[in-house]
């Protein structure tokens, strides 16, 4: 965000709120939404291994116990 602050903040200053936001949704949140997307498949994937325990309540049913374990 860092790399777009001056130009930010000269297009905040010369237009209505609603037209700021409008060109904020279409032309700077694409662009960050891209480098998360970027970062996040750069990153070592792991898979969780959730284990939980059910009992009965009535009706209903309530988790009483969780183990996390990862898979490898």
């Amino acid at each position: 965000m860092d790399d777009h602050a001056s130009e930010i903040d000269a297009y905040k200053s010369s237009h209505t709120e609603a037209e700021f936001q409008a060109w904020y949704l279409d032309r700077v949140v694409p662009e960050y939404a891209q480098e998360l997307l970027t970062r996040l498949d750069a990153m070592e994937r792991k898979t969780t291994d959730y284990r939980m325990t059910l009992v009965k309540d009535g009706d209903d049913w309530k988790i009483t116990d969780v183990e996390v374990g990862t898979k490898e």
